[in-house]
Parts: structure tokens; sequence; C-alpha cells
């Protein structure tokens, strides 16, 4: 190579001479059209697998990553028999929210979500039943619960639904989450339901409010979410089907007669998180024949095991601080846990 003279005959002298050699030729990239779109399909077939939570935990793995999990999202949750998969927010006119109702799924915050991200929805689905949005979106206040009158919280939003059979009541409170924005089960929500036989509670529900289940006669089961951390005044009052509940290890308070007469409630497994038991919570549960009290308990209200016939003997933990009156049955052998050793205290 000539320039002005001067004869370059290496990259090491072009170099020297301040100059750059031209780069060698690269081989063409492995991930060209043809790979790129095997790629694309190998991952769209991934995400097919995978349910729903995880996609939605996708949005920060990479940039992405968020298209085609929404991709596959809007395909499985948004598109009904007939139609092409929305490909933008203004598209969408359905949705399936059952994943969302589940008390281990992603919560009833995308159910809110999806109300306010996609401007022409129409409809949501679960269960077989159809969700009006529109006559959501124009209810009125929150109706309150009136005691006296038993007027129900939850008849505006079951006059938006439409279907056969008895409404899922995880649906109806995710319903009245998405349109109030509340986190909790209304007051008296299913007061007197004497058909009621189950409940499903969605996850990001944090809260049960006072009677919510009182006297509901046939409920045997109930399936509650992670992020339940207090049960309200009489929620399962009198629910004299229940045999067993699952509590979960978010909650901290249940209420003044929360399981109150439960008579076939034979098991109950407290958290450990659980702070406090108050007045009449588990009164008069005549098949409850063993309860282990949480280490974390520091306060019992008066009568709170009361009336449990089959309760033969029941241990306190160490750290409970205030227990009420007649706590316990007469014939319940009650004893009190060892002190943790002190070098064990300071260490907790």
């Amino acid at each position: 190579m000539n320039i002005a003279g001067t004869r370059f005959s290496s990259s090491a002298q072009l170099r020297s001479a301040g100059m750059a050699a031209a780069p060698s030729p690269q081989p063409a990239p492995l991930e060209d059209s043809l790979s790129s779109a095997l790629l694309d399909e190998l991952l769209t077939m991934v995400l097919e697998r995978a349910d729903v939570p995880t996609l939605l935990k996708l949005k920060g793995v990479s940039r992405n990553w968020p298209a085609r999990a929404r991709r596959v999202l809007w395909a499985r949750l948004c598109r009904r028999q007939g139609q092409p998969v929305p490909t933008s927010r203004d598209n969408v006119t359905d949705v399936d929210i059952e994943p969302f109702l589940r008390a281990d799924g992603p919560g009833v915050a995308h159910v809110i979500e999806a109300m306010a991200r996609f401007p022409n929805l129409a409809r949501m689905h679960a269960h077989g039943f159809v969700v009006d949005v529109a006559a959501v979106r124009g209810l009125g206040p929150a109706p309150a619960w009136d005691y006296s009158t038993n007027q129900s919280v939850l008849q505006p939003v079951r006059g938006c639904i439409s279907g056969e059979g008895e409404l899922p009541s995880g649906l109806l409170l995710a319903m009245r989450a998405a349109r109030y924005g509340e986190d909790h089960v209304p007051e008296g929500a299913f007061y007197r339901n004497s058909t009621l036989a189950s409940v499903e509670l969605p996850a990001g529900l944090t809260s049960i409010g006072g009677r919510a289940f009182d006297d509901c006669s046939s409920l045997a089961s109930v399936e509650l979410p992670a992020s339940l951390t207090s049960i309200g005044i009489c929620a399962f009052q009198g629910c004299s089907s229940l045999a067993s509940v699952e509590l979960p290890a978010s909650l901290t308070s249940i209420g003044n007669c929360a399981f109150h007469g439960c008579s076939s409630l034979a098991s109950v497994e407290l958290p450990a998180g659980l702070t406090s038991i108050d007045v009449n919570a588990f009164r008069d549960c005549s098949s409850l024949a063993s309860v282990e009290l949480p280490a974390g308990l520091t306060s019992i209200g008066g009568y709170a095991f009361y009336g449990c016939s089959s309760l033969a003997s029941v241990e306190l933990p160490a750290g409970l601080t205030s227990i009420g009156g007649r706590a316990f049955p007469h014939n319940c052998t009650v004893s009190r846990a060892p002190a943790a050793p002190t070098s064990e205290r300071q260490a907790q």
C-alpha cells in the first residue's frame, strides 16, 4: 500500500502510522431472519406453557420478553372464539378473569388494572358467567350494609353479571373491588346466605369484614388468600357445616366471635404470625378437639374457647401477656410452655 510514497506492508505498520487496518469480513450473524423466527417461535411455545402468574412476572426480564409475554397473555385471556388476537389495548373487548379469582392467583389488582387499561373493554368472563363492564363502571356509590334491613351490598354488582347457576363468591367480590377499589370483603357481604356451600377469596384481599359470612349454615369449604391479615367480628359465626379452615400465615388477628358457634369445626391451624384472639372467637365450637397456640400470641380474649367441650388440653405460649376470663372450658387442662433460655431469647 502506497500513500504519498510511503509503503505499508502490515497491520502493525498501519497502527504505528495512526491508521486502522480495515476490519476482516465477519461471518454472517447466526440469528438471521430464519433463526430469529425459529427462536421467537420457540420462546412463544415456552411461554404458552407458562401459567398466568408466571407470565405477569416476566415484564422485567428483558426488553423483548414483555412483548412476547403480553402476546401470549392476550391470546389466552383476551381472545374470544372466532376472534383474532388483539394487537393493541384499544382492540381488547373481552378478558377472561378466572385466573385472577383464585386464592393463590395473581390477585384482584389485575382485574382493576384491566378495567383501567383497556378503554374499550366490554365484557369479563369467568366460570361461564359474563360481566357487563359498562354496567359495572356505571354503578353508583358503594352501598353500606345495614344489619336491621340486611340490604345486600353485592346486589348492584350481581345485577351486572349474567349466567346460569349460583354466582361464584370470588367473582362478586372481585367486581366490587374493581368498581370501588376495595381490598376487603365488605361487612355483611353474604350474611345469612343459607345456600352458599364454598368460598374462595381472591388473592389481594386483606381483610374480612364483620358478619361477612355470619350464619351461612351450608358453608363447608373456605379457601383464604395469603394476603389476608385480619378476620372481623362474627365473620364466620354460626357456619355450622364448616369442619376445618386453613388460616394463612399473614393473619395477625381474629375478631370477636369470628368462628363462634361453628359446631362442626374439628381442627384449625393458627398461623405463627397471629398475635391476638379476640373475645368469643371460637366459643361453642363443640367439635374442636385440639388447638396449638402460636409462640407469638400475646393476647386471648375472654370466652375465646369457652364451650369447646371437646377441647381437653391446651398449652399457653410463654410470651402470652393477657388472657381474659373463662377463655377455656372448665374441663380443659391449661398449662404454660416453659420460657426460652436466656441465651435463646437474646439470640431472638
